[in-house]
This record gives structure tokens, sequence and C-alpha cells, in this order.
């Protein structure tokens, strides 16, 4: 029986990146096509072709696509084509990186190769690699140096031309030559990209919503992010066809890691989500199929896994898979307000709700959310590392033992730093002393600690609070 090493940290770091993706407001597309012409001389051409969803359990698998993200004044595209399959007793990849950062918006346009740190531009091909060595070079921290332990090709010359750059699609064409360590030159011809999104994208990112139960009054506000905050409110957007779909959802922190869950189903067309200030009115009905339609829903006690699936589906499970979840009885409306200002309304008053062991309840919501960015920053977790000038990236990275972290301090501090998890949660501290000012390297030694290898985040505090922030992958 083969044994096969799993790939688990690669996957569900893909994962992480694309939920952070629609929860920031940002573009996530999950799967998409991959082809280009290849030739090493004198070998004669050949062709790569790859096609599939981005995100898969499943050995051996194909898959494409990509993400937008905004970190401080750095804006990042990553694409990405895979081939996981088995070797031995080896679970393996060749992967295919498209990594372009600029502090511009990287719109619809021509871009050249450019091996530049501020406003890097390349295409990277590796082969039989262990996927989880790979999962830190895909964020924020992503450096040429950190890929010379891979022998890749990477692209020397080129040309990169975006032809459509949306939240649900995503097509590039690109040309080049790429070369490897040994000086070994592949030219890449016909190349193109194509990238589509079936998941919802976040539509607001932030707000808050006003509840009456039984004529018991509450609040919920916050940032549309539950791997950070206990409390958050915003909706998130899918479409099929000429049918929209938003997803109202709020969720408030109980003891115990569970969760109250708060939100309304709206269904429509484009002219039932009206602009500059005007508003609409959904039929609250769970048997009428007639849009525009609206369905308010309520679960208690939930998981933080529960809350994940409802962002990463968008709809609501049915009344008989979960007794927490209640949803109306009868009909009702509900009113939808867009703000001139560009904030979206909500209000729902005296909604009759039931669940499968039918209890009843009375509810009334009064929502408002807005599309800013939200701050992926709580009290105690750090979700995404933040730019920062203090702090640079770690070198080496990976590592499996010891990293260090270059840092510039302007005057003398007490520097510590703490480590948290894919999950956000906090997982180690470590303490560096009192520092003078100038350039200092913190010396981050895992080998003693209870850790797995993986990805981690970590975040750098001084007596005056927090300084910096990045991410590093330890290969235990």
């Amino acid at each position: 029986m083969i044994q096969k090493k799993t790939s688990g940290l690669f996957i569900k770091f893909l994962s992480l990146l694309i939920l952070v993706s629609f929860l920031n407001g940002q573009s996530a597309w999950n799967t998409g096509d991959l082809s280009f012409t290849y030739q090493s001389f004198p070998q004669p051409a050949q062709s790569l072709d790859l096609s599939g969803d981005l995100i898969s359990d499943e050995v051996p698998h194909e898959g494409v696509g990509g993400f937008e993200l905004s970190l401080g004044d750095t804006n990042l595209v990553t694409l990405l084509a895979y081939d996981l399959y088995v070797s031995g007793s080896d679970t393996l990849a060749d992967i295919f990186v498209i990594f372009m950062s600029d502090t511009l918006p990287l719109e619809e346009g021509n871009y050249i190769v450019n091996p530049s740190p501020d406003a890097l531009k390349l295409f990277v091909w590796l082969s039989e690699v262990d996927p989880e060595s790979l999962a830190g070079l895909l964020d924020a921290s992503f450096t040429l140096d950190s890929l010379a332990a891979f022998n890749p090709y990477i692209s020397v010359s080129g040309e990169f031309e975006i032809l459509e750059s949306s939240p649900s699609h995503f097509e590039m064409n690109f040309t080049g030559v790429m070369v490897n360590t040994s000086i070994q030159l592949i030219t890449i011809s016909n190349g193109s990209i194509d990238l589509w999104n079936t998941l919802p994208i976040s539509a607001y990112t932030q707000g808050s919503v006003n509840y009456t139960i039984g004529g018991v009054p509450g609040n919920i506000s916050g940032s549309l992010n539950p791997l950070t905050d206990s409390d958050g409110a915003g909706a998130i957007l899918s479409w099929a066809g000429d049918t929209l779909t938003y997803n109202f959802i709020s969720y408030q922190e109980l003891p115990q890691n569970l969760f109250d869950v708060y939100g309304v189903i709206l269904v429509g067309d484009e002219s039932h989500f009206p602009a500059e200030g005007s508003e609409s009115i959904f039929n609250i009905s769970l048997t009428d199929d007639a849009l525009p339609k609206a369905v308010p829903y309520m679960m208690r006690d939930v998981s933080l896994d529960e809350i994940l699936l409802l962002l990463e589906s968008g709809e609501v499970p049915g009344l008989d898979e979960l007794s927490q979840l209640y949803l109306p009885v009868g009909l009702g409306s509900a009113t939808f307000t867009y703000t001139p200002e560009g904030n979206a309304g909500l209000e729902i008053e005296n909604v009759l709700m039931t669940n499968s062991v039918a209890d009843v309840i009375l509810l009334s919501t009064d929502w408002l959310l807005t599309n800013g960015l939200p701050v992926a920053v709580s009290d105690e977790i750090i979700y995404h590392p933040t730019s920062s000038k203090i702090a640079g990236d770690p070198y080496p990275n990976p590592f499996n033992s010891s990293t260090l972290i270059p840092i510039q301090l302007d005057s003398g501090h007490s520097i510590s730093a703490r480590l948290y998890n894919l999950r956000g949660q906090e997982v180690h501290k470590l303490e560096f002393g009192y520092l003078g000012p100038g350039s200092q390297q913190l010396a981050v030694d895992l080998s003693n600690s209870n850790l797995g290898g993986g990805l981690y985040y970590y975040t750098l505090f001084s007596q005056h609070g927090q300084m910096g922030s990045g991410s590093f992958v330890y290969l235990k």
C-alpha cells in the first residue's frame, strides 16, 4: 500500500488565502485554465495545459486559480497552477506561479517582467517539489531568495497583458524566457491564464445590526472576519445568471467559542438593489419563489467552522439540518436601502421565526453596512500580516530550526514576539530583551518549542505596543 505524504498545509493555506480575499472585499478566482508552449533548445516544443478547481483534497489533482490582496501600500496579484501527484511514497507537485506586486493597482494593460522587490512581476516554474514547503512562498513575504532551494525556472524577460480583472473573471496572456540556477533556458510562448470565481464575494465588509428578540434588544458591530473579530457584520454576494443573492450576516461570540448568528438572504436582479438613496421592498417567504424575496434566519450556539461554511457557500442550510437554525413562518417584508454614501441599509420588523423543534420567537433587525476594508487586527489576534517599515522579511524562509528577522529601531526597546497559527490562535511567545537603536537581527529559534511544522504569523511588540508583523514557514 502506498503511504502518501499529505499536502494538507498547502491546500489549507490556499483555502485560507481565498477566504481572506473575499472577506476583505478583494478578488479571489477559485477555478480556471492555464496553457503555454515551452521549448528548451534543441528539444522540440511542448505544451502544458492545466485545468481545475484551485482547492481540492484529492490526489492526484490539477488546480488553477489566484487571488488579489492589498497590504498597506502594496497591491498583490498571485496566480497559481499546479499538478499534484504521487511518486513512490511521496505526494509531489509541479507548480507554476505568476506573482505581481506594485504600489499602484494592477489593472488591465501591459506589464514587463521585473525582478525589483518594489514592483515584482515574474513567473516561476517548479518541478517535483513538496507542496507543503511552498505555502510561505505565496504570501506577502515572497522573495526571490526564498526560491533558491527549489532550483526553479524564473522569468528573466517577458511580458504580461492583463485582458480583464474583475471579481468574477481574470484573464491574462504572457510570454518570456526562463532560466534556472544551472543556466538552462526555456522559452515560453502563447501563455494564457483564464480564471473565474464561483465563490461568494464580499459586498459589504463591515457594519452593525440592532436586533430585538421577544422584546429584548441587542447590537452587533465590527468587521466581517470571524477569524479575528468576535463580533462582526457584513454581506457577501453570489450570482447565477441575472439573479443576485446577498447574504447579510452578523455574528456574536459566546463563551466556549460558540456564536449566535443573525442574517438575511436577499434574492433579486440588479433592479431590486437600487442605488443613489432609493429603497426596495423584498417579500419575506420561504415558499414563494417570486422575486425579490428575503429570508431572515438566526442560529444559536454554532461553531466557527459553521460560520466559515456559511460564508463560503453564501447560502443558509435547510431547517432540517440544524436545530439551532430559525427561519421565518408566514409572510412579511424587508426594506433594502442604498444610501448616497454607498452604504446598505436593511430593516425587518416583527417576523415570526421557528426552528426544527418548534421553538417560536419574534425577530426584528436594523442593518447598516459599508464596503470599507476591515482592519484584520483584534486585541489578541493578528490574522494577516500588515506592512511594516520596522521589520523586514525573515531569512531563511522556510526554515527548519531558526530564522532571522531584521528590524530597524529609532530608539531602544524591549522586544517580544507572539506567534499565531492558521486559525489566529496564539501558540508561542518569544522574549528578545532590550535592544538598542539601529539595525538589529531577531533570532527566532523554534527547535526547542512544541510547535508542529507549518505556516505561522508573528507580531512584534515593544513596551509601547505593536511594532510590525509577518509570516514564515517552519519545517520541523
